[in-house]
């Protein structure tokens, strides 16, 4: 220490770095093992500053040690993983196709080199519709095929048919786990989902991790906070002998390689959700489409299989605050009128099952666009009308 300020020397370098204390503080927390979302967090409750001074203070000082050769951005701010699969699992229907499309054209320019969308068709290995591969080869998107489980096998025998679509997002795992490579992580997310505005590489993790999910975090999961019946997740896994503490968390997963390739980790996701169907049943859930949500973490969590939750906003589908959602955001449009609360965007009397069996991109889009009320909202309508004329063009 020199006065107020630290001398740092790196191992190569014939000069010294001088760091005041804010620098050093954020030396100090670049230790491989925080995020610089988490680093962001710590400063807030150290200094008293706005948020946007204080993450453009972090990212110019992280910036400055890396070129100063004191940090390795890649690893030591974790930066983030080399290399991102976005895997979705769909059925080759049209209410898949223009959200497919509207994805896509989200990510058009902003991932990094070797990150890519990859699709896996749910169809028991049967042709492609034209309509899917004029999606697919507009956007130069890869894809496989794979088991259409919801056809082939019911959840519920003993009730009669169902057809349980969330099934094809594990079954995507299977299908590209022979497709990723050592160094790769893949992102498993839902069709209903776009990328407003850049890409925030920082908010990637590089091992295994879940977005923190309200659902997921009841004491009773399919309870949704009103209902009082429910399954307790952790008493279900401590009734299987299970003392691995569990961590709550869905929807958007990140996995390594390792993980995706194994075998009894994802067959176990299959069956969690099995599992969780049918105690949805016997309860009388209204709701137990959600079964497969809890299913990733807790097939981790049996076969000690470590991960963390991450509380990034822009990985939440809470959507909270609906005024304020900023750009970096991966923005859920779940939410549907017929659920009995209010569209996909705040106020809007839009939601996606109006589009199950019609093609949104077929549509007059600028009636929907003229009544869009959030900066995001409007983004999306504005995806929806370029990719309408680059597939019509």
């Amino acid at each position: 220490m020199l006065d107020d300020e630290a001398v740092l020397l790196p191992p190569e370098a014939d000069h010294a770095f001088f760091l005041n204390p804010s620098a050093l503080a954020i030396w100090e927390l670049c230790d491989g093992t925080r995020s610089v979302q988490d680093m962001l967090r710590e400063l807030q409750a150290r200094y008293d500053a706005s948020e946007s001074d204080l993450r453009l203070d972090l990212r110019t000082t992280i910036e400055q040690l890396n070129q100063g050769g004191l940090i390795d951005l890649g690893e030591a701010t974790g930066a983030g993983p080399r290399c991102v699969k976005f895997v979705v699992g769909v059925e080759d229907t049209v209410y898949f196709h223009w959200q497919l499309a509207i994805l896509f054209e989200s990510l058009i320019g902003k991932l990094p080199a070797g990150w890519e969308p990859v699709v896996v068709v749910c169809n028991d290995g049967r042709a492609l519709s034209d309509r899917l591969r004029h999606v697919l080869s507009v956007y130069g998107v890869r894809h496989y095929t794979a088991a259409d489980h919801p056809t082939r096998q019911v959840m519920d025998f003993s009730s009669g048919d169902d057809r349980y679509a969330p099934l094809n997002n594990i079954e995507a795992l299977r299908a590209v786990s022979p497709h990723v490579g050592d160094d790769e992580m893949v992102c498993l997310m839902d069709t209903d989902i776009f990328l407003y505005g850049e890409l925030r590489r920082e908010i990637f993790p590089a091992a295994n991790a879940v977005a923190q999910n309200w659902i997921v975090e009841q004491a009773r999961y399919f309870s949704f906070g009103r209902e009082t019946v429910g399954v307790d997740l952790r008493q279900l896994l401590s009734a299987m002998g299970c003392t691995t503490p569990f961590r709550p968390g869905a929807v958007t997963i990140f996995l390594t390689a390792e993980t995706v390739r194994n075998t009894k980790f994802v067959q176990d996701c299959f069956r969690f959700t099995q599992v969780l169907f049918l105690l949805g049943q016997i309860l009388g859930v209204p709701k137990v489409w959600t079964a497969h949500m809890a299913s990733f973490a807790l097939a981790m969590t049996v076969n000690g299989i470590d991960y963390s939750v991450l509380s990034a906003p822009e990985l939440s589908t809470r959507n909270s605050g609906e005024d304020r959602i900023g750009p970096g955001t991966w923005y859920h449009y779940f939410r549907d009128l017929a659920d009995g609360g209010g569209g996909a965007f705040a106020g809007s009397p839009w939601c996606k099952q109006q589009f199950r069996d019609t093609d949104l991109l077929d549509q007059d889009l600028t009636r929907f666009a003229a009544g869009a009320r959030t900066d995001h909202e409007r983004y999306f309508f504005d995806l929806a009308l370029r990719a309408q004329r680059k597939l019509h063009a």
